[in-house]
């Protein structure tokens, strides 16, 4: 087990760090080529796997596919908001992001009942082809490599300083914190006294908060295009108090589990509305770089979150850490809404 940790904490810590470097490289040169190169990459080590024959090996494949699997989705967000129309952003990114939400519950849902049949072998040699065939498909969409037009703000890598930019990132990291309560912790507060949640059930949750976010991207984004990112991130992040608060004080499993659908405000509408904040913030030739900032914020926010609520339910029990991290996560939002501010382009 202690192994498995370190190979986690080094992919988590690896793919964080080189966020910004990813991010600038996708604004110098052709963001399309770069995700065709991460993709022949990732397909090349995931056959690699089946291959490694001690922990070392999968220490140091899974933190290179780790890097390159974040590296393409922040690289290729930055693309997709480029696809969109100037004035639609958050419903055109909307869009594109939901194809990743369903491939991710079709890859849950069908990545362990392969293994049990088949064994991982197969399932590595299915994931490259995957990845191939997904790359083959990326070559020819078209677009999503604008020059920065003579309208837009100069500034490039100045840009990122700017004092809403620096808020939403601190918002963002601060935030990630508390959502370790979820992603890492959730499972657990499910399965152990009073709930005593099957292992179904926990896979439920977790299937209906990916599945809850699909509509809440897309309601949300389009509505951001209408009455502003500010409104709508606003309501996203005191979303967060609220789902950490009822997780605790339901002593329901099935109540904790339908808790769970405010995942189409805190993931589902924060995220995507929050591409479209930086898309009217920054130069083109700055997506990619703001975007791989926001991706590092995210990533340390649940690097800090993990050991420290960790330690809240060593010392405290799950019920507790739930309430102290719905307190603690009024913090950003409040900081959000009453510091940070509305991009010019939102109406």
């Amino acid at each position: 087990m202690a192994e498995i940790g370190l190979a986690f904490a080094i992919s988590q810590f690896t793919s964080t760090i080189t966020q910004p470097v990813w991010g600038r490289l996708s604004d110098r040169y052709s963001r399309k080529t770069l995700l065709v190169l991460l993709s022949a990459s990732l397909a090349f080590l995931y056959l690699l796997f089946i291959f490694a024959s001690n922990i070392l090996h999968f220490i140091i494949l899974g933190a290179t596919a780790f890097t390159f699997m974040m590296a393409s989705s922040s690289v290729s967000a930055g693309f997709a908001v480029r696809l969109t129309e100037s004035g639609e952003v958050g419903r055109g990114f909307s869009r594109w992001r939901i194809s990743t939400s369903i491939g991710w519950i079709v890859a849950t849902l069908f990545s362990g009942l392969l293994t049990d049949m088949f064994g991982f072998p197969l399932v590595f040699v299915l994931s490259a082809v995957t990845t191939v065939f997904s790359m083959l498909l990326f070559k020819n969409v078209r677009g999503g490599e604008r020059r920065p037009s003579s309208n837009r703000r100069p500034g490039g890598w100045f840009t990122l300083h700017k004092r809403g930019l620096l808020i939403l990132y601190a918002s963002i990291l601060l935030t990630w914190v508390a959502t370790a309560a979820i992603d890492i912790y959730l499972p657990l507060y499910l399965h152990g006294p009073p709930l005593g949640a099957s292992n179904t059930l926990i896979s439920v949750a977790f299937s209906l908060a990916a599945m809850a976010e699909i509509p809440g991207m897309l309601y949300f984004g389009s509505l951001s295009d209408k009455i502003g990112r500010k409104r709508i991130m606003s309501i996203c992040f005191f979303a967060y108090p609220l789902r950490l608060f009822l997780t605790a004080v339901f002593d329901n499993p099935f109540c904790v589990l339908f808790v769970q659908l405010l995942h189409c405000l805190t993931f589902g509408g924060l995220y995507v509305v929050s591409m479209a904040y930086l898309s009217d913030t920054v130069q083109d030739e700055a997506v990619g770089t703001a975007v791989g900032f926001y991706t590092m914020a995210m990533n340390f926010g649940l690097i800090l979150g993990s050991p420290f609520c960790g330690a809240l339910v060593n010392r405290l029990g799950f019920e507790m850490m739930y309430k102290i991290m719905a307190l603690y996560s009024v913090i950003p939002a409040t900081l959000f809404v009453t510091i940070g501010r509305e991009t010019l382009q939102s109406h």
